[in-house]
């Protein structure tokens, strides 16, 4: 899907492409929530439209993501944990294969963020020594392909984790965050768009229940301090992060009940058959303005009050979460 042109079209040129099919191409939580939340912002994304970040789409938040993922999937495969010097070898070799993703960052950062990300890892084993001796897991890294049986739609994702405890199926969701809330993070993880997203589809690759999502939230450290020594930076993390483990690793059981799970179903209907009329062009096109400045301003906004979409730029892949799966 790949509508790169040769000079860049204004706001008011772009359309919903006769190419997407929800039914066929499909959909994945993050873009479900783009079309939730705004239909513009929808639109710029069907069309494959990015905010150009100066060539840095890789940062600390994918790199720690990674690490866990194959964390979990080389214990699952292999029932032993990674020695720091192997910790290193997987950073390493990460970041060699996604140089390009990472021109925009300064080769100094990327050295602290696989600095800090190594301590963090380590003592995220240390402080989790059970997930290694109490879970049984059953997955890691899955990705899911499921039809929305009511209205056609292609449900697609990826599940970081999937573990039995307690006679009960659970899926692992992994965040990093500089900045934690715990009261407005304890609310929205009740009606967590991703969490039911992929406990509804989940249930229906899997064929059984599953009782909820241990949210597990690892706390990006994000120093500003750039011409501290990293060396005396990785010291003074891993004796702060030893000394208040609780303040770095942060996790929440969020129980799903029938009803939860009825309710989001019924949800869930309605808002794929708006998808499904919206792409086939039978709902308009509005901006919500509401959404422009929530809580991070909207990477279109300047693209909406311009008219212009420069400064943005096409990608190759309308689901590059799901080209890291593959």
């Amino acid at each position: 899907m790949n509508r790169r042109k040769s000079r860049t079209p204004t706001v008011a040129s772009l359309s919903i492409p006769k190419t997407y099919d929800p039914k066929v191409d499909g959909i994945t939580q993050s873009l479900f929530k783009r079309f939730l939340r705004c239909r513009a912002e929808f639109v710029y994304a069907l069309n494959l439209w990015r905010l150009d970040k100066g060539g840095a789409t890789t940062g600390f938040g994918s790199i720690t993501h990674e690490m866990l993922d194959k964390l979990y999937s080389n214990f699952a495969k292999r029932g032993k944990l990674p020695t720091p010097r192997a910790l290193d070898g997987w950073l390493d070799k990460y970041c060699d294969e996604h140089r390009d993703e990472m021109l925009g960052i300064p080769a100094q950062t990327i050295e602290r963020y696989k600095a800090i990300i190594h301590v963090l890892l380590v003592e995220y084993m240390r402080f989790y020594r059970e997930d290694f001796t109490g879970k049984t897991w059953l997955g890691c890294e899955e990705v899911f392909d499921e039809i929305h049986k009511p209205t056609g739609v292609r449900r697609r994702g990826k599940i970081d984790g999937r573990f039995e405890l307690r006679g009960g199926m659970w899926l692992l969701e992994t965040k990093t965050m500089s900045r934690i809330e715990e009261d407005k993070l304890t609310n929205r993880l009740n009606l967590d768009l991703q969490n039911l997203f992929y406990i509804d589809a989940g249930e229906q690759k899997f064929g059984r229940k599953i009782r909820g999502v241990l949210y597990n939230v690892i706390r990006n450290p994000a120093f500003r301090k750039v011409d501290e020594p990293l060396n005396e930076l990785v010291a003074r993390l891993r004796t702060e992060v030893r000394r208040n483990p609780e303040h770095y690793f942060i996790r929440y059981e969020c129980v799903y009940n029938d009803r939860d799970k009825s309710q989001y179903a019924h949800d869930l209907n309605l808002q794929l058959a708006d998808l499904v009329d919206f792409c086939a062009g039978d709902l308009r096109v509005y901006r919500n303005h509401s959404a422009c400045d929530h809580k991070y301003p909207c990477d279109f906004m300047h693209a909406c009050a311009s008219g212009k979409l420069a400064g943005y730029k096409q990608t190759d892949s309308l689901f590059p979460e799901l080209e890291c799966a593959a």
